[in-house]
């Protein structure tokens, strides 16, 4: 599983729209936060928006949710919701 994670991150980077959302903050230098090896920003703390569901990764990911930036990735908020 891991090694699958790392072979989808550049392509998650690469495809990210997450610096063109409303609630992503200037000055914050990671992107991909639908990705578990990036997870949540520190900077973004504020609910303004979410594109998630606009962005290509969403759908070819399958994901379910939103705000990863303030939440973590769809992994993590399942492994934790059980």
């Amino acid at each position: 599983m891991m090694e699958d994670l790392e072979k989808k991150l550049p392509m998650v980077k690469e495809k990210c729209i997450c610096p063109t959302c409303p609630s992503y903050v200037a000055g914050e230098t990671e992107v991909g936060f639908c990705h578990p090896l990036v997870g949540k920003s520190e900077r973004i703390t504020e609910r303004k928006g979410c594109d998630c569901p606009t962005c290509p990764i969403y759908k070819m990911l399958g994901l379910k949710r939103g705000y990863y930036c303030i939440q973590g990735s769809e992994l993590e908020l399942d492994l934790a919701t059980g």
